[in-house]
């Protein structure tokens, strides 16, 4: 399985969050340093499924991580939203 934005969304289909957990857990294996053990970390991705995986795998690999819910378009509804004083 690849990570894309239009990827289907892995938490009604067990098998494919399975496969989505394994790649990004493997992603991770390379990439967890000092720095990000030492430091909070946001996981960002389109519409925040994505995201919410990832800062699980890298909660299970003792990296404190949050995602952020409905991912990058709700950021930028708010963002819009605040700028318009709504």
């Amino acid at each position: 399985m690849r990570l894309f934005i239009l990827s289907p969304e892995p938490f009604h289909n067990s098998r494919l969050s399975e496969l989505q957990w394994r790649e990004l857990d493997q992603i991770f294996t390379e990439k967890i340093d000092s720095r990000l053990l030492a430091n909070r970390v946001v996981a960002l991705c389109h519409h925040g499924d994505t995201a919410s995986t990832a800062a699980s795998v890298l909660q299970a690999r003792c990296v404190a991580c949050f995602s952020v819910k409905g991912g990058a378009q709700a950021h930028e509804s708010l963002s819009r939203a605040s700028e318009n004083g709504e």
